[in-house]
């Protein structure tokens, strides 16, 4: 089944009646007999839906994310400290550096706080050490300054045939769409839609989409099982082809692409359209090929063109009218079929967007990143939930499951061992060495600011940068253990 969608398609500017007397441009005999296509009526979906590893309930999130997302740590290790070499700055990253750095993203994403550097604040409201823990704010910047996926030096040049807008983030992408294939195999009922990833920067595939949620930003054609949103495939929209490449239309060439793995195996393709209007039913069909147009709530009529359904077909369906009361309407089967699966994109989106990874990044590539990670989560919790449903288990929720991920990709991970992080509730900070004296119980560490003596100062005054951890007096070196005894 194929619904194109009205925005995409000149479908919805035609009515019936011109398509029958445009049969050069259509050759299709339109009837007003509906009959049931004889291209399905033997057709059936033997594969069996679902995560490819039925025992998924058995793993830990670390261990159902891992296939998706490990096997890129490394490229993401080495094309980094090649760009930070590149530009002089040695990076010096590891895979388990680059893990910890991913859980505090994930982190960041469910635990959201004004900017990134509230989270090493000073201010106790915002501090958290979970993150201070793991790292300092200036090496969290530099990870994410120098972030790499693909070697600029090799890129195409921008007039040559091998130029690729999306070089920078192609490796993902290509890794993605591969693996979300091998661990899930879909159900019949898919759905296509735009999903859209949000930037105000400058960039030739910024689109504006006047009726959106994010109305300026990246276009993202995905591929979604209906059943439970997950994620099959997508292809970021980088604006018209080239005139060499065939093209039927937008709407067609979205859907052929990226159903193009999924040929010879049953899958009835959907994509979505307008909102449902009441109203009358009309319909026309030729051979295979029906149009079905309904007018639900509104001006408008909703037109489907379907290669699966009876044109004729219809059932009942409840609408709720003036008074308040749910009354039965008849509807086309088709519009009535569209109506059960076309949410899975949304669906999908919905996941996606209530701890999102995503920060602000004024390179355009980065926010695709954090789009992609995001859906690494997504998918894997979404084959973690399947398994549980299939084997009647209890899950987590999709915040447990983040969480517990963060927890396992930091582990016990620290760049900052050996330099303790100090509590906020004092205006104290250490030295670029880090170095601290200890007499007895209290701890010697030095400040940001010079300030008075509180022993020796009473005659003569004299100013010291350091202080007591434990009783919170500014003494100078010659006063500290004199002091305390």
């Amino acid at each position: 089944m194929k619904l194109l969608e009205s925005e995409d398609s000149d479908i919805d500017e035609l009515s019936t009646k011109e398509i029958e007397t445009n049969t050069n441009t259509y050759p299709l005999q339109f009837s007003k007999i509906g009959n049931q296509p004889d291209k399905y009526l033997n057709s059936r979906y033997r594969a069996k839906k679902g995560p490819v590893d039925p025992y998924l309930y058995k793993k830990s999130p670390l261990d159902i994310w891992e296939p998706i997302f490990l096997p890129f740590i490394d490229k993401i290790v080495t094309e980094s400290n090649l760009y930070a070499s590149q530009k002089n700055m040695p990076l010096d990253t590891t895979p388990e550096e680059v893990r910890a750095y991913l859980g505090i993203v994930i982190f960041m994403g469910y635990h959201s706080l004004p900017s990134i550097r509230s989270y090493w604040s000073n201010d106790p409201n915002f501090f958290c050490e979970r993150v201070a823990k793991v790292m300092t704010v200036k090496r969290f910047l530099k990870l994410t300054r120098f972030l790499h996926l693909n070697d600029n030096l090799q890129m195409p040049p921008r007039n040559t045939e091998h130029f690729d807008k999306l070089y920078k983030v192609r490796p993902l992408i290509s890794h993605l769409k591969q693996v979300y294939l091998d661990l899930y195999t879909p159900s019949k009922q898919l759905a296509i839609d735009e999903s859209m990833v949000a930037f105000t920067g400058r960039s030739t595939m910024k689109q504006f989409m006047p009726l959106k949620p994010i109305k300026r930003g990246f276009k993202v054609w995905a591929m979604a099982n209906s059943s439970n949103g997950y994620l099959i495939n997508f292809d970021v929209y980088t604006g018209k082809k080239s005139s060499n490449q065939t093209e039927f239309g937008l709407g067609e060439n979205v859907v052929l692409d990226l159903t193009q793995n999924l040929k010879h195996k049953s899958c009835y393709i959907m994509k979505k359209d307008k909102d449902f209007k009441m109203g009358d039913t009309d319909f026309a069909q030729s051979g295979d090929v029906s149009i079905s147009r309904w007018k639900d709530r509104g001006k408008k009529p909703v037109t489907i063109v379907s290669n699966m359904h009876n044109a004729s077909a219809t059932e009942i369906v409840l609408r709720t009218n003036s008074r308040g009361q749910r009354t039965p309407i008849l509807c086309p089967s088709s519009i009535a079929d569209y109506n059960r699966y076309m949410g899975a994109v949304d669906r999908f989106d919905q996941y996606m967007s209530a701890y999102s990874v995503s920060q602000k990044s004024r390179r355009w590539w980065v926010k695709l990143f954090y789009y992609m990670l995001d859906t690494t989560i997504v998918n894997s919790f979404l084959l973690y939930k399947d398994s549980c449903n299939a084997m009647k288990k209890k899950y987590m929720s999709h915040l447990e499951f983040r969480s517990k991920l963060t927890d396992q990709l930091i582990s016990d991970f620290s760049s900052r061992q050996r330099r303790p992080i100090i509590s906020p509730m004092s205006n104290k900070r250490k030295d670029s060495t880090g170095s601290v004296k200890i007499s007895g119980k209290h701890l010697a560490i030095k400040i940001s600011t010079y300030r008075r003596c509180v022993s020796c100062s009473k005659s003569k005054e004299k100013r010291s940068n350091m202080a007591c951890d434990t009783c919170d007096k500014v003494l100078c070196k010659d006063c500290f253990a004199k002091y305390h005894e």
